[in-house]
């Protein structure tokens, strides 16, 4: 007669450990459906902004730089216009004709409130000439999250063509 474990017993380690895997599937599922909710609530909160985002650019005129090496450089400044109802920072590139493009430095960074007018943005392109500028709004999905919206593209009267 050989002996084993009685059925009692083995009936008893199955069930165990089916709802063992149960309780792990569950709260394997429960964590994951969290977190694709938490992520769905940020990207709607984010979709919610950018499309209320309002933003007017009133100037842009381009003024001749310190330059770097044989290549002029040129700083930017900008008259805008938060007519949303929510702050934003931005940054801003230039974009040469061949379609590459360079940041440009903001300094400080600028907050701008709800339907506030800011002078004189003085914003620093270390290149040559662009064809022309985007304006990438940062929109605040929290105090310390900001995503980019839909850039907005706009060309820069040179000084001396005012």
């Amino acid at each position: 007669m050989k002996k084993g474990i009685s059925p009692i017993i083995a009936t008893v380690l199955l069930v165990g450990l089916t709802v063992g895997i149960i309780t792990m599937v569950t709260v394997w599922s429960k964590n994951l459906s969290e977190k694709t909710i938490q992520e769905s609530e940020g990207t709607l909160a984010f979709l919610e902004k950018a499309t209320n985002i309002n933003l007017q650019i009133n100037d842009a005129t381009l003024l001749p730089g310190q330059g770097v090496g044989d290549i002029q450089t040129y700083d930017l400044e900008l008259n805008l216009v938060n007519q949303g109802n929510d702050p934003i920072t931005f940054t801003v590139i230039s974009v040469m004709s061949d379609g590459t493009t360079t940041p440009c430095t903001i300094e400080p960074e600028i907050k701008l409130e709800p339907y506030t007018i800011v002078n004189e943005i003085n914003v620093k392109c270390d290149t040559e000439e662009p064809d022309y500028f985007e304006l990438i709004p940062l929109v605040y999905i929290s105090e310390d999250s900001k995503r980019a919206a839909s850039p907005i593209k706009f060309k820069a009267a040179k000084e001396d063509e005012e």
